[in-house]
């Protein structure tokens, strides 16, 4: 289900690997292209380890990219909290320890990009 909804429209995921517990490690391989020229930025690859798997309420693990140099800078942690909101599900996002506002901005925009294809998985689901 990862490779459905993982990155924003520019990225193709070409295989997904998780192994949800505490402990357990995730590795998704992707193929990226630039949003303003559409050119192919190469393959990378994303590995962490989850630290908290509180179900079905929180995630919390680490973010490490590889692959490309101009995106490995250490370690981030990502805090997925799964909120009940009168019957419906709110997804509250949290990554954090960047090194700076670039990598911030750019993460963001894979962020609202991964969420974007998942509502859409969602919405056609359920139709």
């Amino acid at each position: 289900m990862v490779k459905c909804w993982f990155g924003p429209e520019t990225c193709q995921v070409l295989s997904a690997k998780v192994d949800l517990r505490v402990g357990g490690e995730y590795h998704i391989r992707v193929k990226g292209q630039d949003c303003e020229t559409g050119q192919a930025k190469g393959e990378m690859d994303l590995r962490g380890t989850f630290r908290e798997v509180k179900r079905p309420s929180r995630l919390v693990y680490t973010w490490n990219w590889y692959g490309t140099p101009a995106i490995e800078f250490g370690e981030t942690v990502v805090t997925v909290d799964f909120v009940d909101k009168e019957g419906f599900t709110e997804v509250q996002i949290s990554h954090d320890q960047f090194p700076n506002t670039d990598v911030r901005e750019r993460h963001n925009h894979g962020w609202k990009g991964s969420l974007d294809k998942l509502a859409k998985q969602v919405e056609s689901e359920n139709a």
